[in-house]
């Protein structure tokens, strides 16, 4: 007898485009079962939405019937100034994949609070910290403009990029397997701000500038190393050992304070000087 693997080799989309005047909205939520969230920001006071229903089925009639199965809910709060939406598949076929992909293009101070189970999320040039989650899927954020509220991966790796903070900035970030590696590009010295980043098993990297001040804790507990490289004025603090570096980065205690909290259990955890 033989075992035969059903091939889901036919693709078909179907695609819808909302827009929104900005004006009374805060927030965009979005919870996905399964695809990729793309945005990207704009300067015309306008919430563009676009969503790809997308299903990978046996043929043409089975995919078909799975993109009707996909239900996309949008609901529009101009009293809480939110924008929610969700996805979910009315009825599974196990001969079917089904996904949503969102492209979104918002003013640059909407709240994101993204999450997706299965799949990537991508933002540039953000200016509010957003709350993002992924149980398989990479996240890249480039040019942000803001901290980070709260991201956390499962599976998924995490590349941020951040061109400015502003004082009293907050950069929270874990993972569970997937690696971490963020780059500040620009700190005005005369703010403060908190990095935070946690991860069990993936490794975590962070690029910051020379010119700033840098207060920093870096820890793994059994597998990996700690190392700290590139910098001139470093200071050693009451530990200095493989797997666990306290210590500072600077001399110029009138300037703002970067505070950098880094630890992974098995991965190794780095701090180098933004290239």
């Amino acid at each position: 007898m033989l075992n035969c693997e059903v091939v889901a080799d036919t693709k078909l989309s179907e695609t819808h485009e909302k827009i929104y005047s900005a004006s009374g909205y805060q927030t965009i939520e979005i919870k996905n079962e399964a695809g990729n969230i793309q945005v990207e920001t704009n300067a015309i006071d306008s919430i563009y939405i676009e969503y790809d229903k997308i299903c990978y089925s046996t043929n043409d009639d089975e995919a078909l019937q799975g993109i009707k199965d996909i239900e996309v809910s949008i609901d529009c709060d101009s009293t809480e100034g939110v924008i929610s939406i969700s996805t979910f598949v009315e009825v599974i076929s196990d001969i079917n994949e089904y996904q949503v992909d969102f492209y979104l293009s918002i003013p640059e101070n909407i709240l994101c609070d993204l999450s997706n189970d299965i799949g990537e999320i991508k933002l540039n040039g953000l200016a509010n910290p957003p709350i993002l989650s992924t149980g398989s899927g990479d996240i890249t954020l480039e040019h942000m403009k803001c901290g980070i509220k709260k991201l956390n991966s499962r599976w998924g790796n995490i590349d941020c990029s951040i061109d400015t903070l502003c004082d009293s900035s907050k950069v929270v970030i874990s993972t569970v397997y997937g690696s971490q590696t963020i780059h500040i590009l620009s700190i005005d010295t005369t703010v403060n701000a908190d990095l935070n980043l946690t991860s069990q098993h993936g490794s975590i990297k962070t690029y910051l500038l020379e010119k700033s001040y840098i207060d920093f804790d870096l820890k793994t507990s059994s597998v990996g190393e700690v190392s700290v490289e590139g910098f001139d004025n470093i200071s050693h603090g009451e530990k200095w050992l493989k797997r666990h570096k306290i210590g500072t980065i600077g001399n110029n205690l009138k300037n703002g304070k970067f505070r950098l909290r880094a630890s992974s259990e098995t991965g190794n955890v780095k701090l180098r000087p933004v290239e």
